[in-house]
Order: structure tokens, then sequence, then C-alpha cells
């Protein structure tokens, strides 16, 4: 049986493309937003441990994930992600 850890959030669906939102000292991209079509950002959550994000860089995606938002940021750990 597969157990998960469980993350306290909402689960969302959200549909945007995924974006570089933060770079190392030698230029390699260290972190990933997902920007939607509404014009928000959702920070996706380093802890994630969804490895396929940055295969997705500049693609039009479906996520379904938890949404964490403290105070001003807004944290997406990735469930599952699919090209749109």
């Amino acid at each position: 049986m597969r157990r998960k850890n469980l993350i306290e959030g909402e689960k969302v669906s959200l549909q945007g493309i995924i974006i570089p939102s933060d770079w190392d000292q030698t230029g390699k991209v260290v972190a990933y937003t997902l920007s939607t079509f509404d014009e928000k950002e959702y920070r996706i959550h380093p802890k994630s441990k969804n490895p396929s994000v940055e295969q997705f860089m500049g693609e039009k995606v479906f996520i379904n994930g938890i949404l964490q938002k403290k105070e001003h940021d807004h944290y997406l750990y990735v469930d599952t992600i699919r090209l749109f």
C-alpha cells in the first residue's frame, strides 16, 4: 500500500504555463512558477518532489495538487502534471 505524506492546504486543479522563477549563481533554474491564464502566479514548492515539472518549462499544462497560502505567497505542491 502506498503511503503519502499529508500536506495541509486546498486541493486544486490549475491550468497555465510553467516558467522559471529563480536561478543559482551559474544560471541554472532552481525554482518554477505556474503562471495561469487569469494572470495569477503560484510558486511550485521545492519539496513537491515532482521532478517532471522542469520537463514542462514553457509548456501549457494542467496541474492537480495542493495549494498552500502563506501571507502573500501561494505555494503549489504538484501531484500530477500533464500537457494542456
